[in-house]
């Protein structure tokens, strides 16, 4: 028994540091839960990071013992022709999370810092953030 949980353990290990934390460039059009190539001409919404979690499964969350809160930032280039709208939701099911705030339109250069507070812990869940149709996941890991 002791073997199988080790072994599970340490392939969650490996999945979460295959897992890139890199920011997410995300085109404004219209897709669902989909990431297109970022286009010049358009605005763009810059999500940093888009993996998160406790200390020891992720990075920007703040203790092992729920509730946990989380920031991320979100930006729009200085060079962007126009604002962006974009509004944020947990998983489906997810009833103890808040996203603050969970909507709001970016300027052109403008960031903000959303906070997420949850108490779910055991597993992974997802926030996603929408700009003017396209669809992100910020993945949330906790033990």
């Amino acid at each position: 028994m002791k073997r199988r949980i080790l072994f599970w353990v340490s392939f969650a290990f490996l999945i979460c540091a295959m897992i890139a934390t890199s920011a997410v460039f995300v085109r404004n059009t219209s897709t669902a839960h989909a990431a297109k190539p970022a286009d010049s001409s358009e605005s763009q919404l810059i999500i940093t990071p888009t993996q998160i979690g406790i200390p020891g499964d992720g990075t920007n969350c703040s203790t092992y013992k729920p509730p946990v809160t989380c920031t991320i930032t979100l930006s729009e280039p200085a060079d962007a022709q126009d604002g962006l709208s974009w509004s944020a939701t947990p998983s489906t099911g997810d009833k103890s999370s808040t996203i603050s705030p969970s909507w709001g339109t970016l300027s052109p250069g403008e960031s903000i810092t959303i906070t997420i507070t949850t108490s779910l812990c055991g597993g992974r869940w997802s926030y996603y953030f929408t700009a003017e149709g396209v669809t992100t996941p910020v993945v949330y890991s906790c033990g």
